[in-house]
């Protein structure tokens, strides 16, 4: 999620950037062979990309604080014998 917010931040640096006339060539998107290499391209794909994902990052996350409840209702099953499995 922390991707998320910071993708976007990165495209509206480089946009300010260049509008103030400034290159910055260390923010960049690479993507097998396409590269957003200008700034008008850069902030709208960066803004895609971090919604994206911040939303993936949401739903791993819900995803992992139901497995990480799962497991311990199983370890606390076992502990206390009423699995049924004797």
């Amino acid at each position: 999620m922390i991707s998320g917010v910071i993708a976007p931040i990165g495209g509206i640096i480089k946009f300010v950037g260049y509008l103030m006339g400034y290159e910055i060539a260390g923010i960049t998107i690479e993507i097998e062979a396409f590269i957003a290499s200008r700034p008008m391209q850069y902030l709208p794909i960066s803004i895609l990309m971090g919604v994206l994902m911040f939303l993936l990052g949401k739903v791993l996350w819900k995803l992992t604080i139901k497995y990480i409840n799962a497991i311990s209702q199983k370890v606390i099953i076992k502990r206390t014998g009423r699995g049924g499995h004797s």
